[in-house]
């Protein structure tokens, strides 16, 4: 049991909850590049990359946590990541072509960041928290954009990439009102503003003024707020909220927030 646990800790990141940003806006960009223009054999190997690369992202910063004299055990991990990145990363310029690193514009300076802020012990910050949404968001329009020429997502797909960008934003809010900051009423009340000005951005965009979204999204963004308002009330009445409890509703929005783009 105790091998076990030595190893999931040595190769499998702990953050739970970033499994869910990491694979829905990469799903949601494939189903819709699928409708759209069919979807090509290069997602296989970049999925592979995306799942494993945030792996080496995650053990890179152990690396940059952890003390010198116990770095040891982190260099097989991060070799065979860096490996398996680079393997998968030449199948993807292979197939895709070379106008696929296009891409790599967007996300150096998010990973540059992201290792900046864990640098400065800032890793737990709202800043390092919309740092990787971001970078997870933007894989949507990797996949559906393609390289160099991109592919024009339209305006429907382009507004979803945001909405997704704004949900899973407010989970970074969300999450650390509840455990972190959880007696910090500035931190509830950020969330709430955060999610309530996505409700009107949603409405705004999907209704029927400017129809450039699924009208879901407002409902979905009404639902997010309100969990956000009514679970906090229950939490400030005594009501306890584990992690693994507020993980079951994000998967439960993360699903709905998949059929809100395909709508």
């Amino acid at each position: 049991m105790a091998a076990a646990k030595n190893w999931k800790k040595r190769w499998l990141p702990n953050q739970h909850g970033a499994w869910a940003m990491l694979i829905v806006p990469f799903v949601v960009g494939a189903l819709t590049r699928h409708r759209a223009d069919g979807l090509p054999m290069w997602w296989v190997p970049l999925a592979v990359m995306w799942l494993v690369g945030y792996c080496l992202f995650a053990q890179c910063v152990s690396w940059l946590k952890t003390p010198a004299r116990r770095r040891g055990e982190l260099r097989t991990p991060i070799i065979t990541y860096f490996v398996v990145c680079v393997a998968c990363g030449l199948v993807v310029l292979a197939l895709g072509g070379a106008g696929l690193a296009i891409w790599l514009v967007g996300f150096a300076p998010l990973v540059a960041a992201a290792f900046a802020l864990v640098r400065n012990r800032e890793e737990r910050s709202v800043t390092s928290g919309m740092t990787t949404v971001a970078a997870a968001c933007l894989m949507f329009y990797v996949v559906r954009c393609g390289g160099w020429p991109v592919l024009s997502p339209g305006l429907h797909d382009t507004v979803t990439g945001i909405l997704l960008y704004g949900y899973f934003a407010g989970t970074v809010f969300h999450v650390k009102s509840f455990i972190r900051e959880k007696n910090n009423p500035a931190a509830a009340r950020n969330s709430t503003l955060w999610h309530g000005a996505w409700l009107v951005a949603a409405a705004v965009a999907c209704g029927p003024w400017l129809g450039l979204g699924s009208p879901w999204w407002i409902v979905f963004f009404a639902v997010a707020l309100a969990r956000t308002m009514v679970m906090k009330r229950m939490q400030n009445n005594g009501f306890p909220f584990r992690p693994g409890t507020l993980g079951v509703i994000e998967i439960i929005l993360s699903a709905s927030a998949i059929a809100c783009s395909l709508l």
